[in-house]
């Protein structure tokens, strides 16, 4: 044992470990449990916004938040209530754990992603595929939030980059002025972006198929 040690060592050193490793073999099979997790996600991260819903301008003042309609037509009926009614701080700060949320939704379906060689840092997107460009726009949203405090700077080409790719891939038109977060409201950013990477992965199912299939002949 400690011999075969050394000897990984050895050739980890000399850069050929990756050559002796093969990789598992991704399936069919594989991706449509990915598919099935993504849908477990996307209703935990439901679920959670539901408990820390946006709140509007109209509800500073209030004691009690009832949930929104379309937490209530997916079984989360939950309705908040407050010691003390809801001001100018609260409400920012019930803004701000939403936001939080909504990045980390961000950071967990990149995740799945991966752990299911869907892309990563040696595997690139084939553009070729539907939904290629909202799993590109995925991963460069996760690298922003997982390697920094999220937060939106103007002066970073990169920030930019990504809110035209946002802008371009979105139908949106947002600003650069003024911008302090990415924009991730769930209707118009989040939502479309889950379904554009579940067709990124449907995609690469119906390749990994047609590989197997071409396997047998």
């Amino acid at each position: 044992m400690l011999r075969r040690s050394y000897l990984a060592l050895h050739l980890f050193a000399a850069g050929e470990l990756d050559l002796r490793i093969k990789k598992r073999k991704i399936m069919p099979d594989d991706l449509n449990i990915l598919l099935s997790e993504m849908d477990n996600l996307w209703s935990n991260f439901t679920n959670c916004r539901a408990h820390f819903p946006a709140l509007d301008k109209n509800l500073i003042g209030q004691t009690k938040v009832p949930s929104q309609l379309y937490y209530v037509k997916r079984g989360f009926n939950v309705t908040l209530l407050f010691n003390q009614p809801i001001n100018q701080q609260k409400y920012d700060k019930m803004r701000s754990i939403g936001h939080w949320i909504n990045q980390n939704f961000i950071i967990r379906l990149s995740a799945l992603m991966e752990s299911y060689q869907i892309y990563s840092d040696k595997i690139g997107i084939d553009y070729d595929l539907d939904g290629s460009h909202l799993a590109n726009l995925l991963r460069r949203l996760r690298n922003r939030f997982a390697h920094s405090s999220g937060k939106f700077n103007p002066g970073s080409h990169k920030d930019v980059e990504i809110l035209k790719l946002m802008n371009e891939h979105l139908g949106l038109h947002k600003t650069v002025e003024n911008r302090t977060e990415f924009p991730l409201d769930i209707d118009i950013i989040l939502k479309p972006l889950f379904k554009g990477c579940k067709k990124y992965v449907e995609e690469k199912i119906r390749i990994a198929e047609q590989a197997n299939t071409a396997d047998r002949l």
